[in-house]
């Protein structure tokens, strides 16, 4: 996952920001945020709020489209939802 996340987050760095946890060396952060399974994905909205988890690998076409679905356009020249 992280070749993936690593390619899409430069594919879309001015839409979006993923941030990479290792829990086996932070495991009070997969505490506070439940995680698992490894990998687990988790997307959070400009304030934090969890929209989704999917644990288990995604492609970046499913994160796209996943992104979408929650009603995020981060392939747009336009900035916001």
């Amino acid at each position: 996952m992280k070749g993936i996340l690593a390619e899409f987050q430069k594919d879309h760095e001015d839409k979006i920001e993923i941030r990479l946890i290792d829990v086996w060396k932070n495991p009070d952060a997969g505490e506070k945020y439940k995680i698992r399974v490894v990998p687990t994905l988790i997307f959070l909205d400009p304030s934090g709020k969890e929209l989704y988890r999917q644990e288990g690998i995604m492609t970046s076409e499913d994160l796209l489209k996943k992104w979408e679905e929650l009603g995020y356009n981060i392939t747009s020249t336009e900035d916001g939802i």
